[in-house]
């Protein structure tokens, strides 16, 4: 492991970036049948939802987090750091840091940890949540009945199409529209993380060591693809089975990451031209403290969380503490969703 002796993360320097541009909001989808009262039926009768008692979990990473974080980093960067930043600069924030060598380094891979950091406690309530990620054929459904705006991406492209493959490509806004149709909503970010870690703070929703043959997961190469799992792209939702979470849920780790509801938390902090200062973006992350169902419903600008890894991402981004961002009406092959359920 590549570190300085006797420095901790707080003591690195911290890297300001510009923020992402973004483009104009576009216009909220038109009601669907749930929300202009059709009746349809409730999906939480589905043998695929699964339900997650109320409790507390562990949420976030503290330095013991990240220097594991690091060992994974390395293994999967031995082709070399030039085509893991590579890979690495897929996912926003990371397209914007000004790091220099490989993000396994400290100074690297704090640019792509900032946002987790700060390991602490969260309540929950009861709740319920999709085992898999949401469908190509089950969004088209969607459609069919005027509940979502079509998305043709999944079906035009060989690679994607499939009624069982997860639908990609889709924007925040259609993502909320389809589990608003289902009756649902887009999980919370701690919703998200309860399930990927359990309530035992787990680094892989399996547990602690990674293992290739559990999800679909890229690698460091020209194409930051792999097929070592037996999936170049995506796979059919629920193909790793042994790779589910302690509760059951699968395709946590891989296959796509996934939109949650919350805004992303750019800080307090301005630099004095107005910028966010990026590096300050952990606010909500206070470590040794109880919080009571965090949900971050407003920010300055309009980034959106998503979570996990994807089939175009090594095994140190597909951790469960993970935090990515993304504008909300942006759309990406390697991004889909699951939706959550209120217990009543």
């Amino acid at each position: 492991m590549t570190s300085a002796p006797g420095r901790s993360f707080a003591e690195l320097p911290r890297v300001r970036t510009a923020p992402p541009q973004l483009g104009p909001e576009p216009e909220t989808p038109q009601r669907g049948p749930y929300e202009s009262g059709r009746t349809q039926t409730i999906r939480l009768q589905s043998p695929s939802i699964i339900y997650i008692p109320a409790g507390e979990f562990v949420m976030g990473s503290n330095q013991d987090d990240l220097e594991r974080a690091q060992s994974v980093c390395e293994r999967d960067a031995a082709v070399g750091p030039v085509l893991m930043w590579s890979c690495a600069r897929a996912f926003p924030p990371v397209e914007a840091t000004r790091a220099v060598g490989s993000p396994c380094e400290r100074p690297g891979l704090m640019n792509l940890t900032l946002s987790e950091h700060g390991r602490h406690r969260v309540l929950l309530g009861a709740f319920a949540i999709d085992r898999t990620e949401v469908t190509v054929l089950a969004y088209e459904r969607c459609v069919s009945d005027g509940g979502c705006p079509r998305a043709d991406f999944a079906r035009s492209s060989p690679s994607f199409r499939g009624d069982s493959q997860p639908m990609v490509a889709v924007n925040w806004y259609e993502a909320r529209a389809y589990c608003r149709w289902a009756r649902g909503r887009l999980p919370t970010e701690a919703e998200w993380e309860r399930v990927a870690r359990g309530r035992d703070g787990r680094m892989f929703p399996w547990g602690n060591v990674f293992n290739p043959r559990l999800a679909n997961v890229g690698q460091a190469g020209p194409s930051c693809r792999s097929s070592v799992d037996g999936f170049e792209y995506t796979a059919p939702v629920g193909s790793f089975v042994d790779g589910a979470s302690a509760d059951g849920a699968l395709d946590l780790a891989g296959n796509v990451s996934e939109w949650v509801d919350d805004f992303f938390d750019d800080g307090p902090s301005r630099t004095p031209g107005g910028d966010t200062d990026w590096a300050r973006s952990r606010s909500r992350y206070t470590p040794d403290v109880v919080r009571v169902a965090p949900h971050v419903t407003s920010a300055s600008q309009n980034l959106r969380v998503f979570r996990g890894g994807s089939f175009t991402q090594g095994p140190m981004f597909a951790r469960a503490a993970y935090r990515q961002r993304l504008g909300a009406s942006e759309r990406r092959e390697w991004l889909g969703f699951r939706c959550a359920y209120d217990q009543r």
